[in-house]
């Protein structure tokens, strides 16, 4: 049960970082976006060549392969958040199931307990 307890402490950790990683990229790859749509309204005479886009500025991921790709990378976070809940869910229940089975076994039958 220990083992399963750490497993699952482990897998949740490398999820969080995971998500981590993702949103960094999902962050890199807007960022790109917003440069292009700079640089496009940069070379055109209705914008200012000072004046900056927002990041959430709409334009970036309007085209229908950029909302393809905005929604490939909604469907993947979702799915990472669905696993790191099922393995937080997991390591509950076992910290659970831990904690019951140590009350109801006497303390020297614990795993590396000296005996009396």
């Amino acid at each position: 049960m220990a083992a399963e307890i750490s497993r699952l402490r482990q897998e949740v950790s490398s999820l969080d970082a995971e998500i981590r990683s993702f949103r960094r990229e999902i962050i890199a790859l807007k960022a790109a976006a917003n440069l292009g749509v700079q640089r496009q309204q940069s070379s055109s005479s209705s914008v200012n060549a000072g004046e900056a886009v927002p990041l959430n500025d709409s334009s970036a991921m309007s085209s229908p392969s950029n909302l393809e790709i905005q929604q490939a990378i909604d469907d993947e976070m979702a799915h990472l958040i669905q696993l790191r809940s099922d393995t937080q869910a997991a390591l509950s229940a076992a910290r659970t199931t831990w904690a019951e089975l140590r009350a109801q076994s006497p303390q020297e039958a614990w795993p590396g307990s000296m005996p009396p």
